[in-house]
């Protein structure tokens, strides 16, 4: 998956027996993961259905089919602001394995781009997705990390191991207690801090947690920051003050989806957009002209 993962599991009834049978447990989820999802192998599925130019329905497998649908459900509640069709437009600004920029690209390359780019372009059905155009590209980055920590925690429930961190490239699944008994407690760091100044923590459990950041994973030229997090709706990367989202909700999938698309949204309208929403809370940074930091929670943070 291209990232880092921490697991703690509070075993205070001696359940596992087994390391090595845990181990690969989480071995084989990650192995699926990248069968599925990764677009840096050519063999993946996400990648042969990205390269397929049939016009007729492909037939895909469980996950992939669960993964989109999901996705185009969050693509209609934000209005388009989350959409996982937007890989050409991260190749073109150079954000893939496949091609690197030095160069602006043009508005006519984005606006040729764009007329391939929309979740409203898929149709889906039973086990198959339908590409309107046969140029649309998919890329699940933005939800596939979070649906990875909810298929481990699905394991750990299975296994009757109710206490426990999964934490996947910073999204986060907490169950039950630490190991003193207590709500778990993350920490929320202050982005620009090389010493992890902590600005807020919270206490909580039974939660899913996703960052999502515009400080991280951009470059610049003549001395304009691009960042990785493209507005589908403009073919752009994101330019507003928003530095950084962070959304609780009841699972990762959905925190990791949500974050993103806060992203996008900017600082008051994805505040706004949150506020709108069952059982979703945020703590968003943004990075003012004058290099402050400003900060909101919503409603229920």
């Amino acid at each position: 998956m291209g990232t880092m993962y921490n697991i703690k599991i509070v075993d205070e009834y001696g359940i596992i027996k087994n390391n090595l049978y845990l181990n690969n447990q989480i071995d084989s989820i990650f192995n699926k993961i990248n069968l599925h999802f990764s677009t840096y192998k050519d063999n993946s599925e996400i990648s042969l259905f990205n390269s397929n130019i049939s016009q007729n329905p492909l037939i895909v497998s469980s996950e992939l089919f669960y993964l989109v649908s999901k996705s185009k459900e969050i693509f209609e509640i934000s209005n388009g602001s989350f959409d996982i069709t937007v890989k050409p437009l991260l190749d073109i600004w150079g954000f893939s394995t496949s091609y690197k920029t030095q160069l602006i690209p043009t508005q006519s390359a984005i606006d040729s781009i764009k007329k391939y780019v929309g979740l409203d372009k898929l149709i889906l059905k039973k086990t198959t997705i339908l590409k309107q155009n046969p140029l649309t590209q998919i890329d699940l980055n933005s939800i596939a990390k979070g649906w990875a920590v909810d298929k481990i925690s699905q394991l750990f429930k299975s296994l009757k191991l109710n206490h426990y961190m999964i934490e996947i490239g910073g999204d986060i699944y907490l169950s039950g207690h630490n190991q003193d008994k207590q709500l778990w407690k993350i920490g929320i760091r202050d982005p620009y801090s090389d010493e992890n100044n902590v600005l807020y923590s919270i206490s909580l459990t039974d939660k899913a947690i996703a960052t999502s950041g515009s400080y991280q994973n951009n470059y610049y030229i003549d001395g304009i920051k691009y960042s990785h997090i493209i507005n589908p709706k403009t073919g752009y990367p994101i330019k507003h003050e928003l530095i950084s989202a962070i959304i609780v909700a009841d699972n990762c999938m959905i925190a990791d989806a949500i974050a993103t698309t806060v992203m996008v949204k900017g600082f008051d309208n994805g505040l706004h957009w949150i506020n709108s929403l069952t059982d979703i809370e945020c703590f968003i940074t943004a990075k003012l002209p004058n290099g402050k930091l400003k900060h909101a929670k919503s409603n229920g943070f």
